[in-house]
């Protein structure tokens, strides 16, 4: 994982969550907005879908919306395993990105501290750009 603010590396405990009011305007003082760049690793999608995903996969068959452009792309993919997309991720980059759009804050509340408050830390209120490599 690598977390980067202004071009420069910053260490990761470091990294905390907005918990409410996540991709809306921050008005408490003294915010500065800083533009981020943060690299997770694919064992942080494993860690939160390991216990999700049958269960979305059987909610996606049985409520699937064909406007729904994530439903579109795992009826596309045939539904694939978890596994499959880890193993694929550039084959899956699409579906990966999809999953990251609608499970984006959740999947960094649970892996990153949003608890502990510390002058020292960088909060994460947004994610713009989401990129498969």
């Amino acid at each position: 994982m690598k977390f980067v603010v202004n071009n420069k590396e910053i260490d990761n405990s470091l990294i905390k969550i907005r918990t409410f009011n996540f991709n809306q305007h921050w008005r408490s003082e003294n915010v500065t907005n800083l533009d981020y760049e943060l690299w997770l690793d694919y064992n942080v999608l494993e860690q939160y879908y390991s216990r999700r995903w049958e269960d979305n996969i059987a909610d996606a068959k049985q409520n699937t919306d064909s406007d729904y452009e994530l439903d579109i792309q795992l009826i596309t993919n045939n539904y694939p395993s978890l596994n499959s997309i880890l193993k694929q991720p550039i084959y899956y980059s699409q579906l990966i990105g999809l999953l990251i759009e609608q499970d984006g804050h959740d999947m960094l509340l649970t892996h990153f501290d949003h608890n502990k408050e510390s002058a020292e830390s960088f909060y994460l209120n947004s994610f713009d750009t989401i990129e498969i490599t």
